[in-house]
């Protein structure tokens, strides 16, 4: 999903769906999570990996827009 300045856009997340982003841009950008539920560090219900070293994503977060 492309977004910035001139497409703003809101995007839904559905649970248990690894997720992140990247700015290609030369600008600052701001990216605002807006969970449904309280985050909750007795019951936490998320999975992360890194993102550079992983089996799970096939996505090279090096490549670049040219």
């Amino acid at each position: 999903i492309f977004m910035g300045e001139k497409c703003p856009c809101v995007v839904y997340i559905p649970p248990g769906i690894f997720h992140g982003t990247k700015n290609i841009g030369n600008k600052i950008s701001v990216v605002i999570g807006m969970p449904s539920l309280l985050y909750d560090p007795e019951n936490v219900d998320e999975r992360r990996v890194n993102p550079l070293d992983n089996d799970i994503i096939p996505y090279n977060w090096n490549c670049r827009m040219e």
